[in-house]
């Protein structure tokens, strides 16, 4: 095809992506057969999920902090940009 690996390399690097033997699979080739590789990209099944509404506003303050902290320094946003 007509992927750009070492672009998808950059942007791996630049999002903190956790999978970063993505571009390397995609030269060398993905497994077929056997067991999968960890890639970092899912976390573990043993997250909790709130269901109850009640919960889940008690926790706002704290659920948003945790989204604030996972965002991606602004330099960095501010050259994404710039590249597009």
């Amino acid at each position: 095809g007509n992927m750009h690996v070492a672009l998808l390399a950059v942007l791996i690097l630049f999002l903190h992506w956790p999978d970063v033997m993505l571009p390397l699979l995609f030269l060398t080739g993905f497994r077929i057969i056997g067991r999968i590789a960890k890639s970092g990209v899912y976390g573990s099944a043993e997250h909790q999920y709130l269901s109850d509404p009640a919960e889940l506003l008690r926790r706002a303050g704290d659920i948003i902090a945790m989204c604030k902290e996972r965002r991606l320094p602004e330099d960095e946003v501010e050259f994404l940009r710039e590249a597009c």
